[in-house]
């Protein structure tokens, strides 16, 4: 099973104190659509462009800030560039 590691959108969504709801009012994607990548039920990595663009600027990042540094779970690293390890 892939590791769903989102990490960095949550951090970075929970800084800038957006809910589902206004990130889904300020970037035009329903919340459905959102909850999965800020819960971790769905790899941010399945995101279309489209979304991801959206929601960078809405919360005022790259698009690569909002992305896993690596997929196969070895680390993340956020947007700040500091490091978390996955278990």
């Amino acid at each position: 099973m892939a590791l769903i590691d989102n990490y960095a959108l949550r951090r970075i969504k929970k800084e800038r104190h957006f809910t589902i709801r206004r990130l889904s009012e300020e970037s035009g994607i329903s919340p459905n659509t959102l909850a999965p990548y800020t819960t971790n039920k769905k790899p941010i990595t399945r995101a279309s462009y489209r979304t991801l663009q959206a929601l960078a600027v809405v919360l005022e990042c790259r698009i690569e800030d909002i992305m896993p540094s690596r997929i196969d779970g070895v680390e993340q690293t956020n947007y700040e560039g500091t490091t978390k390890e996955v278990s």
